[in-house]
């Protein structure tokens, strides 16, 4: 049982329930640092100003534990023990060394498509893994304060997938709402046929961003761009087992305008998708990201 509509949770586990719970906001709206530096130039006054990008950050959480039932909240159990089991719980929820567990925010705001000023409770995700604490501050023999930090390697929260599909000489808008570019995580492209030399390009940013593939997709063949990963993936001839390694057509694809092959600036872009012949499509998927 959540306790209020705006919890979090760690592995669907929620931190806003009735046994233990989440005291302060501070720590948790933080926005990430940035990484880069400026240059100084002979001659020139001042630095030249270099390219940032943000860099990683930590969540404090700040909570309370208490000796309940931590799903209802009831007092009549063994309190001690209670204690003991929450603990127990939430120590295994937050410690996890190996790996990065998920962290999903929930949020009420203004809902922007909405034609009057109603509310959505946004749901966004992050990856992180303990940084420090989890040492619990005892208040009474079944009740404590504690903090714990989480680091986020990469810093943002990220929405649900947004799919826009652009036909060749059909340019199409694509609003990215979030905080930040799309372009170096949760970002693909697939190219369907028929099409060749195909070149997809986001006219909005300056200059413009494109990529093209150097090749021929017949009718009902796709190629998928990992925008992360630098990869492209063509689709296997049907009833033929080829490896994925012998698939991947990245040697022919040459791209412009930022290091990764294709991103969305924050707000509207403008995308078309042009070819020297064949009238397929491309499927654009991302996940904004929010701070």
């Amino acid at each position: 049982m959540n306790t209020t509509d705006e919890y979090w949770d760690i592995d669907g586990s929620s931190l806003n329930v009735p046994g233990w719970n989440l005291s302060t906001l501070g720590g948790r709206f933080t926005v990430p640092p940035l990484r880069g530096e400026d240059t100084t130039c002979p001659y020139v006054p001042g630095d030249q100003h270099g390219d940032y990008v943000p860099g990683s950050r930590v969540l404090t959480f700040n909570m309370w534990l208490a000796g309940a039932d931590r799903s209802s909240g009831a007092l009549n159990v063994d309190q001690r023990r209670a204690w003991n089991d929450n603990w127990k719980y939430l120590t295994r929820l937050f410690w996890t060394p190996k790996r990065e567990f998920v962290v999903t925010r929930r949020l009420w705001l203004t809902d922007p498509d909405a034609e009057t000023d109603a509310g959505v409770i946004q749901t966004t995700t992050a990856r992180g893994f303990y940084s420090a604490g989890l040492d619990a501050q005892m208040t009474g023999r079944t009740r404590a304060t504690f903090t714990v930090d989480v680091k986020l390697a990469d810093p943002f929260f990220y929405g649900p997938v947004v799919e826009t599909t652009i036909d060749v000489a059909d340019p199409e808008v694509i609003t990215n709402p979030g905080d930040f570019d799309a372009g170096h995580r949760n970002i693909s492209v697939v190219l369907h046929g028929p099409l060749t030399n195909p070149t997809l390009t986001n006219s909005t940013p300056d200059p413009d961003v494109w990529v093209k593939y150097l090749g021929s997709l017949d009718t009902g063949k796709t190629l998928t761009l990992n925008i992360e990963a630098f990869t492209a993936i063509a689709s296997a001839p049907p009833d033929i087992a080829i490896p994925e390694y012998s698939l991947n057509r990245g040697g022919y694809i040459s791209h412009g305008g930022a290091h990764n092959w294709m991103g969305l600036v924050r707000g509207t872009n403008t995308l078309t998708l042009t070819a020297d012949s064949g009238a397929g499509h491309a499927v654009v998927r991302f996940q904004p990201p929010y701070l």
